[in-house]
């Protein structure tokens, strides 16, 4: 069963022939040629032998094999690990465990050092990008960024809870007719989970739910480089973002939450991996605003940024063409030129010019549009914006649409392959905790086994099985 990766032992005939099989050869030759080691900070290595301040019964490198081990054989729950270790003496001695740790020191390594583990994982990274330029110069030079979430069971992610509220804002309704029950359900949901927290209200994988948010960076190759929490560490770090509600809607809130969140999580990044210089960056929807395409461009060099319009940045109205002074004109004249309302500022927006319909006039202070033929329903008149870096978001690098942008852009399916590897075949999507330490621990050691694969793949020279363990241990048979 170990074969066809990372499944569960379900009998004993199969640890009493593990040392035959596939797997055990694989993590054998993973660990000769990997020395984890090399990739430990000295910070992290005496923070965990001071902790007690007595000997360790187990080295700081076996919890490592331990809970690596445990990645690459599918096992989400800690118990049924050590119900493993104690009928194979052979996965004891891949862990370099004299005896099989309790529950509870499993655990409290996940909770204790969960901020070191991350810079293990780094420390791997930054491997993994010198080895992916020995691949492939042209998919190592790319930076795909994309969110998702980490779902514990509480009790708020039943869909009973939500369905609950929807009910009683249908029977608002009854009452105030323009209610809209599913907008009015929204906002009323609590931000916190009732039983932790740090487990906030999130919207992912098409739904509302409550976990803890991360961001994930990978290359083009889709080797994870980093993994980063988006919860209140990390707000206190950057107290310039704003991940408050903005919009009645969960998919505007998620665009705004993963736009807002780029500039920071890139800025961290690229302090640690000073020496990366990606040239192109590949990103979804949500990050299609205005601000987004002259910060990557100008603030963090990418000479191409693929990312595709976000249908709410592009309104169904007519276009108003332009004069040569650059001002916008009425779209049903061009003889009239839209008024100047100044420069507008927003927090987390790009700064923008503000234009109204010429036609319109202030009547005892309230705007009011006198225009015979309306390009709008706005009792107000048209509003329409410029922006002084409008060409970066038309002409981020390169032309849209063209057959190198689509090219690239299906490049960045390799983000979501990586995250569906750390949450579903590797486990974390599965968690029972609600430690939101042990959480984030459990999405690090997934992102670590799938770098570790590649760093097999690549010193073993099988690059194409690079992000597939279950075929790399084929070939190591």
């Amino acid at each position: 069963m170990l074969i066809n990766q990372i499944s569960f032992i379900n009998t004993l005939d199969e640890l009493e022939k593990l040392k035959d099989n596939h797997f055990y050869r694989f993590f054998s030759l993973l660990k000769e040629k990997m020395n984890l080691s090399q990739f430990i900070s000295a910070d992290f290595y005496y923070s965990y032998y001071r902790s007690i301040g007595r000997d360790r019964s187990y080295s700081l490198t076996s919890f490592l094999y331990a809970f690596i081990l445990m990645k690459f054989l599918g096992i989400t729950q800690v118990s049924t690990f050590i119900a493993v270790l104690h009928l194979s003496p052979l996965l004891l001695e891949l862990c370099e465990f004299e005896a099989v740790p309790d529950s509870a020191q499993f655990s409290r390594f996940k909770n204790s050092f969960d901020a070191y583990i991350h810079e293990f994982m780094t420390n791997l990274a930054e491997e993994a990008i010198h080895n992916s330029f020995q691949i492939s110069p042209e998919l190592a030079s790319m930076l795909i960024y994309d969110t998702s979430a980490v779902v514990p069971r509480v009790q708020e992610n039943n869909p009973k809870f939500l369905n609950g509220i929807i009910k009683n804002m249908k029977g608002l309704k009854k009452i105030n007719p323009k209610l809209d029950p599913y907008a009015a359900a929204y906002n009323n949901m609590p931000s916190h989970a009732s039983a932790n927290a740090e487990i906030a209200q999130v919207y992912a994988n098409g739904i509302i739910c409550y976990g803890l948010r991360f961001a994930i960076i990978t290359n083009g190759l889709g080797i994870p480089l980093d993994v980063v929490f988006l919860d209140d560490d990390f707000k206190k770090k950057h107290p310039e973002i704003d991940f408050a509600k903005k919009e009645k809607s969960p998919d505007e809130d998620k665009s705004i939450a993963d736009s807002v969140s780029l500039k920071p999580v890139l800025t961290d990044f690229f302090s640690r991996f000073t020496s990366f210089k990606p040239t192109v960056f590949l990103g979804d929807s949500a990050f299609d605003t205005h601000a987004t395409y002259p910060m990557l461009i100008k603030d963090f060099k990418f000479s191409k940024v693929v990312i595709p319009e976000n249908i709410r940045n592009t309104k169904a109205l007519p276009a108003p063409g332009f004069n040569e002074s650059g001002h916008p004109l009425c779209p049903f004249d061009n003889s009239l030129p839209m008024k100047y309302e100044g420069l507008t500022r927003g927090n987390g927006r790009a700064d923008r010019i503000k234009w109204s319909c010429p036609k319109t006039r202030f009547i005892k202070g309230k705007r009011v549009c006198f225009c015979n033929c309306k390009c709008t329903d706005s009792q107000l008149g048209r509003m329409f914006y410029t922006y002084p870096d409008e060409n970066y978001r038309m002409y981020p690098g390169l032309a849209r649409d063209t057959e190198e942008w689509i090219r690239l852009y299906k490049i960045r399916v390799a983000a979501e392959k990586t995250i569906n590897l750390a949450k579903t075949v590797f486990g974390s999507a599965f968690q029972q905790s609600l430690s939101p330490k042990s959480l984030k621990t459990d999405v690090y050691f997934s992102v670590i086994a799938q770098i570790l694969t590649a760093l097999l793949a690549v010193s073993i020279n099988e690059t194409k099985h690079l992000r597939s363990a279950r075929r790399l241990m084929r070939k190591v048979a």
